[in-house]
């Protein structure tokens, strides 16, 4: 396998827990494996994503996925962050069960250079994360912009190139003066998810990053609140910052992903969704409680 820095193709073989043959519809298989598939995964975290994904084998037919980290950043290009170069080419020794991740800068991507210093079996997408004094974008797909620009120009930009737009963490500290969103003071439940699905960054994206490890579960699933209103596709990202949060929240893929334009058709298509990891190093849907989504999913 080759690393992917923006689009480079992958010959990579990934052995993933068993699943069903996909459906027709963009309804994701479930990610648990038979008991007995279990057992075989070892005592600890590590362990066990080691052993589900090397001796599991999905039967002839059956689909293939792909579980990426969508937000993390480096101190090769963020400022804030203490994961390395090195942490990043060991992504797979820290979370087994993690296929790959996109790296989603502040401030500059990765050198083609660093890229190809990275392990053959390392999977990693190489993109950028926008910050506006409104709300942050994680972009996939389009070249990489000064800094500068309005949220207004990047929409230009990334369609003329054929790129993804997704709105990061809209609700992280929410409601407070420090919401970027919504950074005026009102009481929690004043305003409902209709009506701050209204903002105007909601207008310029594909995607939402409903799940980031740094924000709040309530936050969260405002977030994915909103992108239903909106019919926005949702995905996740531990938006990590530190080598022990790599791959916290996840985006599982049903396909086999090798390319950014195959993760960006996906993500369009509804073909993914948002994945915590567990303690015993596997992954799993996140747990929501809310009345809105708990009603959604009865429907």
């Amino acid at each position: 396998m080759r690393a992917i820095s923006h689009g480079r193709h992958v010959d990579r073989r990934r052995c993933l827990t068993q699943r069903a043959s996909a459906p027709a519809s963009p309804r994701l298989i479930p990610l648990d494996t038979a008991d007995g598939d279990r057992a075989n995964c070892g005592g600890s975290p590590r362990a066990a994503g080691r052993a589900c994904k090397q001796d599991i084998r999905p039967e002839r037919g059956q689909a293939l996925g792909t579980i990426i980290d969508l937000h993390t950043h480096t101190d090769v290009g963020s400022y804030d962050s203490r994961t390395t170069h090195a942490d990043i080419a060991r992504h797979r020794e820290l979370v087994p069960a993690l296929d790959g991740v996109a790296l989603t800068e502040h401030s500059k991507r990765w050198t083609e250079a660093a890229i190809a210093e990275l392990p053959p079996d390392v999977l990693v997408f190489n993109e950028r994360e926008y910050d506006f004094h409104h709300g942050h974008i994680i972009v996939l797909g389009a070249p990489e912009l000064r800094r500068g620009i309005n949220v207004h120009q990047l929409r230009e930009h990334v369609l003329a190139h054929g790129g993804l737009m997704i709105l990061a963490h809209p609700f992280r500290f929410y409601p407070s003066s420090l919401s970027l969103l919504y950074p005026a003071w009102h009481e929690p439940g004043k305003w409902p998810p209709e009506r701050l699905a209204g903002h105007l960054l909601f207008d310029v994206v594909d995607a939402v990053e409903a799940w980031n490890y740094r924000a709040l579960p309530a936050q969260n699933e405002l977030a994915e609140a909103c992108a239903h209103i909106r019919g926005l596709p949702i995905v996740a990202g531990s938006d990590s910052h530190a080598p022990e949060d790599i791959g916290h929240y996840a985006t599982e893929f049903e396909d086999d992903i090798r390319t950014t334009a195959e993760m960006m058709a996906a993500i369009r298509a509804g073909r993914c969704r948002p994945v915590e990891l567990t303690a015993d190093g596997t992954y799993r849907p996140p747990v929501r409680t809310s009345e809105f989504l708990l009603a959604r999913a009865s429907e």
